[in-house]
């Protein structure tokens, strides 16, 4: 406080950004919104969203439940493909726009400010060690499913669309 530099009033910007945009805990019920999408070759094939069925404690529990809710999509894709064409050697990629959460999910381990977390979402954990998923950190910024969990502004709703390879017929 005595002596700030440029460093802290870009670090204070980026929280007030995070918190700008998250949306852990805001709707009325308290049950944050869930939301993912699959692309294949470009194109989305699935998508979800709906309110979770409990109430999270954490932004990080919030993120590792909607990935546990598309890891299980994900492996009924994953068996999809293997069946119609050949066994996948590669993990696919799961974006996930909090670091804590990835960090929770591939080390495995609960410690005293994860334990509200519960055991069954260790299978983003099995995910990852079977390797069946890559977590990849996203920017909520570039976050797609985002656009299935709040409201997007039209200019950001717009890029998101056509990322999903949807555009309107003439």
């Amino acid at each position: 406080m005595s002596n700030p530099a440029i460093i802290h009033w870009n670090a204070g910007k980026r929280v007030l950004r995070y918190l700008k945009d998250a949306d852990w805990g805001s709707q009325p019920h308290r049950h944050s919104i869930s939301g993912f999408t699959f692309l294949v070759a470009g194109g989305a094939v699935s998508w979800s969203s709906r309110k979770q069925s409990l109430v999270a404690q954490s932004t990080a529990e919030v993120e590792l439940i909607a990935t546990s809710d598309a890891g299980r999509e994900l492996l009924w894709y994953r068996a999809l493909i293997t069946e119609l064409t050949t066994i996948l050697t590669r993990p696919t990629v799961l974006y996930c726009d909090n670091q804590s959460a990835i960090k929770i999910a591939e080390s495995g381990l609960l410690h005293a400010r994860t334990k509200h977390i519960d055991i069954r979402f260790r299978f983003v954990h099995e995910l990852i060690t079977n390797n069946a998923a890559e977590p990849v950190y996203c920017h909520t910024t570039e976050m797609l499913a985002d656009m299935f969990t709040k409201a997007l502004p039209g200019h950001k709703l717009k890029p998101f669309i056509e990322k999903l390879g949807l555009r309107r017929l003439a």
